[in-house]
């Protein structure tokens, strides 16, 4: 679970709350602390900066080469919340598709900077289908290019337990077939190679050979 540093706590508490509909389940007022969480699960700590475990220059914007992704039931009410306060996003919204194997996995996502330009991305997922569905126009199409950091005025809730087990499936199946890491990552639409890890789960599977060694 990801604890932001914020430059106005206040500024991002309403932000996270009011904005992407997250609630406060407890706060530490003397500690400038606040605890948030989404009914989905996604949680959020809010801290205000003192100068404390800060590695190095703090510069808007904030969390530079990092993407905070939220999953959510639907991303229409948030999309509704940033319009009516004139919030503008990032990028989106849009409709995704990408190949797991022998499957597509799809969401729709949304792109937004909080007070402090930590980057977000909000989604809800699409379902799964055969690679055989797919158009010519989406197969061959490219990402919606997204603006660059300045444009502002810039972990997570994990998926379902449903796509998880999806996409550990088909990233392992796809690990195995020679695939490398790097666009098993992309293909998942994962910031970060080490989240692509927690998906392969190719050590967990024993051979009927390594069974047939196991002495009773």
């Amino acid at each position: 679970m990801p604890e932001l540093l914020a430059s106005d706590i206040a500024a991002s508490t309403a932000f996270w709350r009011d904005r992407l509909g997250f609630a406060i389940a407890y706060q530490r007022p003397e500690q400038s602390f606040v605890y948030l969480k989404r009914p989905e699960g996604a949680q959020l700590m809010l801290c205000q900066r003192s100068g404390n475990w800060e590695t190095g220059a703090l510069d808007p914007p904030f969390g530079r080469g990092v993407m905070f992704q939220v999953y959510v039931a639907s991303i229409e009410p948030i999309q509704h919340s940033l319009q009516a306060a004139s919030w503008p996003l990032f990028a989106g919204p849009r409709e995704v598709w990408h190949v797991v194997g022998d499957r597509e996995a799809g969401q729709r996502e949304v792109f937004v900077q909080d007070p402090d330009e930590y980057l977000v991305m909000i989604a809800h997922d699409l379902g799964e289908r055969p690679l055989a569905a797919r158009s010519p126009a989406r197969c061959c199409r490219k990402r919606t290019p997204m603006r660059s950091a300045g444009a502002r005025p810039r972990p997570a809730s994990p998926p379902s337990s449903a796509t998880t087990s999806f996409r550990a499936t088909g990233i392992t199946a796809y690990l195995k077939n020679g695939g490398t890491l790097e666009k098993a990552a992309a293909m998942a639409n994962h910031a970060s190679t080490r989240t692509t890890q927690l998906y392969d789960r190719r050590r967990d599977e024993l051979s009927l050979d390594e069974v047939e060694r196991i002495i009773i």
